[in-house]
């Protein structure tokens, strides 16, 4: 920046949200363009979700779960090393907490965590963070190196229906309600040693059933957008203040884990 050069960075951007700061001031100082290759706004699985919860296709959603998972550990060297920004939650944590942020249009009040150490790493080898919004929406998101049964890539709860896609491989569906007020009540299912109707699947009249498609975006990819934007010709999809932001969730995260505690966002000095 200071050589005159506009920048791309790949994430996660810094290791703290100080380190940041100092490069957009030093961007703006030297009229430069920089941004951060938040890749995962353009995938597939997020757009359909994006989609669903913008259009209110099962009603207003109350509950995200949002989760990657595998069985291989920490890949690499330096990802095993905190000095060098290593652990799933500046790894994937960054993804997944970034595209809720860009999709939930509310801003985020409390957080609770938990960090996985299970591989005896000086870095967290997973994680599950709970995050409540302003506007009442809750979301569960989960990063574990050590699944070999995984669970779905996305499950969404709305008013009037529940959504979820199993993998990359967009395999999903859509339950919602039919709208037919006049339905057979739910039957008994045996449930253990006893019958319950509560957890009983409802009646075929009262529900239906969809395919979870995949929807096209209207965005330009990364670096067209980037190009643009050198050109003074659009502004950035990635915006500097929404990563930084994300970086202060994210030392929050590290602070509720480490203390064990719900963390008040709203306390620290971030605007959305």
């Amino acid at each position: 920046l200071e050589a005159g050069k506009h920048v791309i960075c790949e994430k996660p951007v810094t290791l703290n949200s100080e380190e940041l700061s100092e490069i957009m001031h030093t961007a703006k100082e030297h009229e430069r363009v920089f941004m951060v290759h938040q890749n995962r706004r353009w995938d597939s699985d997020f757009q359909m979700v994006k989609d669903l919860y913008e259009n209110r296709k099962i009603g207003e959603v109350f509950h995200i779960e949002s989760r990657v998972q595998g069985a291989n550990g920490i890949p690499g060297d330096w990802r095993h090393l905190k000095a060098h920004g290593g652990g799933m939650l500046l790894d994937w944590g960054v993804h997944l907490l970034d595209q809720l942020l860009y999709m939930i249009d509310s801003p985020l009040a409390k957080v609770a965590a938990d960090l996985s150490y299970i591989l005896g790493d000086e870095v967290d080898d997973g994680f599950i963070s709970y995050l409540t919004f302003e506007n009442g929406v809750t979301a569960l998101v989960e990063v574990g190196t050590t699944n070999y049964i995984k669970l779905p890539r996305w499950y969404i709860k709305g008013t009037k229906g529940s959504a979820v896609i199993e993998d990359w491989d967009l395999k999903g569906k859509i339950v919602k309600q039919s709208g037919i007020e006049l339905v057979a009540a739910p039957k008994p299912i045996k449930a253990g040693q006893g019958l319950t109707k509560t957890m009983a699947p409802p009646s075929e009249e009262a529900i239906i059933k969809e395919k979870f498609e995949k929807v096209a975006t209207q965005m330009d990819p990364f670096y067209t957008n980037f190009a643009k934007v050198v050109r003074g010709e659009s502004e950035p999809i990635v915006k500097n203040e929404e990563v930084l932001q994300l970086m202060k969730i994210i030392e929050s995260i590290f602070e509720a884990a480490e203390t064990g505690q719900v963390i008040d966002v709203r306390e620290h000095s971030y605007s959305r």
